[in-house]
């Protein structure tokens, strides 16, 4: 006895099987997935090298005397995904490491995007949506 397994009725995210593979997994679809990674990755490469590079720039203008990169340009960079090259940047260049309020602020930005991130996993599982499958 076979079944025909050639339509999907399941629920989503039930690893519904159409045609011999599962569903979420057709080409097509990995496709837009992979095309979507590789934006968030690019986003994310950008905005972490910018935030390390003002941060190394700002770093300099404070050694010269110069004007310097105003704080809240840091953080707006740091809130906009680049959190992990100021923290990067704070030990690297050994800069902005006691400052107050600048260290309670990157902290309470880390840990807002640490909570946005594991709402946005927890989500994705509960859609059913192919995370790294």
């Amino acid at each position: 006895m076979t079944s025909d397994r050639s339509h999907a009725t399941a629920e989503p995210g039930a690893g519904i099987r159409a045609n011999g593979a599962y569903a979420c997994c057709r080409r097509r679809d990995m496709k837009e997935w992979c095309g979507m990674l590789f934006g968030v990755v690019a986003y994310g490469l950008a905005v972490n090298l910018t935030g390390l590079g003002l941060f190394g720039w700002d770093k300099r203008c404070a050694r010269r005397g110069e004007r310097r990169v105003p704080e809240r340009r840091l953080l707006t960079v740091a809130a906009l995904g680049g959190s992990p090259a100021m923290l990067l940047g704070r030990s690297l260049f050994r800069h902005k490491t006691r400052k107050q309020p600048f260290s309670t602020r990157l902290h309470v930005i880390v840990g807002l995007q640490l909570v946005a991130a594991l709402g946005a996993i927890l989500l994705a599982v509960r859609s059913g949506a192919p995370l790294l499958s």
